[in-house]
């Protein structure tokens, strides 16, 4: 419908095709993949109708039902939609943004719990100030120092905006592993405001993002109201813990109604923080809960 009213020596395929991969087209039947792969036969189908017409003859919209002469419409194609990552990367490819979601949507909480500042109020900070930020790793470049020791400029980028970021050749080489393109990492590292207008971080140190947790987590607190839990809600929770012991401490919070609050801490159950421990907590008493 779109190919056959529009000009397709304007709306050509490159223009379909970053339609599709900014989400233009996501009210449309399929998702992005099919509708991707599906624009070349769009327009080979189209400009047979547009060529039917300026000869004179009928429409697809034009075309009685009955009367048989209506083109059948090609189906789609049976793909499964991109990756999540792959998704956003080419919807920020054409848009400059993300916009439907973003990669470090699943650690929102140890973004802003692990860093110690957020990227849009990095330019307050004083030169030589030492931070920490959680975020994801873009723009990648590789540069050779004056020994001819590789080095690395990148961008790092949080849910505020993006900081350039200076790995010189001995840090790259300690932690090269880690510092790749669409990486979610703990920068460790000092501002810098002396080169440019623009505050940039040098690096010191770069850690998985589960590492940070590990690191930097000083207990775990959760918050539950006695009346709310159901019979074996408790032994659920004993058991996700005991399946992550570890070396952090374990607080509950403890909403009993008329006996009133307290807070408590165990004795005998100590963690280890992980994605995988934080989720299924979450799922027992609520994600605002852990």
């Amino acid at each position: 419908d779109i190919c056959e009213r529009v000009d397709l020596r304007i709306v050509n395929k490159k223009v379909l095709e970053s339609l599709v991969e900014a989400g233009a087209m996501d009210s449309l039947q399929g998702h992005r993949s099919q509708l991707f792969a599906a624009v070349e036969t769009a327009l080979e189908f189209s400009q047979k109708l547009q060529n039917q017409t300026r000869n004179s003859q009928a429409s697809m919209f034009d075309l009685d039902g009955d009367s048989g002469l209506a083109p059948a419409l090609p189906p789609l194609p049976l793909l499964e939609e991109w990756p999540a990552a792959d998704l956003l990367n080419r919807e920020k490819a054409i848009l400059g943004f993300y916009l439907s979601a973003h990669p470090l949507d699943r650690y929102r909480e140890e973004v802003r719990t692990f860093s110690t500042v957020s990227i849009d109020a990095v330019d307050s900070r004083r030169d030589g100030t030492s931070v920490r930020i959680a975020g994801l790793i873009s723009d990648l470049k590789n540069h050779m120092d004056r020994q001819k020791r590789p080095m690395a400029f990148f961008k790092l980028e949080d849910f505020s905006g993006s900081l350039e970021a200076l790995a010189f050749a001995d840090t790259y080489e300690k932690h090269r592993a880690l510092i790749h393109k669409d990486a979610i990492v703990m920068v460790i590292g000092k501002i810098s405001t002396r080169e440019s207008e623009a505050p940039k971080i040098i690096v010191d140190e770069v850690i998985a993002l589960e590492d940070a947790r590990s690191r930097f987590t000083k207990s775990l607190c959760l918050a539950m109201n006695l009346p709310d839990l159901a019979d074996g809600d408790m032994e659920a929770i004993k058991a996700v813990l005991a399946n992550h012991e570890g070396g952090v401490p374990v607080y509950f919070r403890v909403q009993t109604g008329v006996h009133g609050d307290y807070y408590l801490r165990s004795k005998s159950i100590r963690v280890k923080p992980s994605l995988d421990l934080l989720e299924s907590l979450r799922q027992q008493l609520g994600r605002e809960n852990v």
